[in-house]
């Protein structure tokens, strides 16, 4: 796509264009390009463009930027973390069970075999004031267990950890799959309440792999956990 336009479309998008702005250039190939709806000669917004008013146009889904830069605000909207409770254990089953046939289906059938985590882990991690869940419009959209302290499936490894201090451990990740950057949301505020912080995943589940190494996780070896073994990350947090 039109990389710049996009740029133009979205900071209009975002400020909530408004007829009293509209003799802005870029507001003009807005709507020249939601009229084209990327079909016709990108050259001819150059020329005068039949105007549509404001409100029509940023309200518009059926053209291509307008579908992208509605789902650009929807996945910027705030995400907000709290500790899970017993009323969202249903909701929370339901994101584990999506998280097991997302693995599963992208080659990675084995690490959360036979149901885990079920619902005794999961009232478990809650009890423990552990398990943690990512609400965005008042939906939980992610749920993750944060553990302060040592880690006795960490004692061991095959391999050698960047820092030996206190740390946190980041459990049982798992999203809903409606927004991007769930993981990164949850390391962030992992990073927030210590400095220091552990992971560890399975070798076939690449799509956590990609994420833990995007965010500066720095691989330390490997770990055996329930299941057997796990390829362990940690992280630094630099001031």
């Amino acid at each position: 796509m039109f990389q710049r336009e996009k740029h133009d479309i979205l900071t209009l998008y975002r400020n909530k264009a408004t007829p009293h702005n509209e003799s802005c250039g870029a507001l003009r190939k807005f709507r020249a390009l939601t009229l084209l709806r990327f079909h016709g000669n990108t050259s001819s917004i150059t020329a005068k463009p039949r105007l549509v008013s404001t409100q029509n146009l940023l309200a518009n889904r059926s053209c291509p930027i307008m579908r992208y830069c509605h789902k650009k605000r929807r996945d910027g909207q705030p995400v907000n973390i709290r500790k899970a409770e017993e009323r969202d254990v249903s909701r929370i089953t339901e994101i584990y069970a999506h998280a097991r046939a997302f693995m599963a289906e992208n080659g990675n059938a084995t690490q959360w075999s036979g149901g885990y985590p079920g619902e005794d882990v999961i009232r478990a991690d809650i009890a423990a004031g552990t398990l943690h869940v990512c609400e965005r419009e008042g939906r939980i959209a992610a749920v993750f267990a944060f553990i302060l302290g040592g880690d006795p499936c960490y004692a061991v490894i095959d391999g050698a950890w960047h820092a030996a201090r206190p740390y946190g451990t980041i459990h049982r990740i798992a999203s809903d799959g409606t927004a991007k950057g769930m993981a990164r949301f949850v390391f962030d505020w992992c990073a927030q309440q210590i400095d220091y912080l552990r992971i560890d995943t399975h070798e076939n589940n690449r799509p956590m792999q990609a994420a833990v190494l995007r965010y500066g996780f720095q691989p330390c070896g490997i770990v055996q956990v329930r299941g057997g073994a796990r390829l362990a990350f940690d992280y630094e947090v630099r001031a």
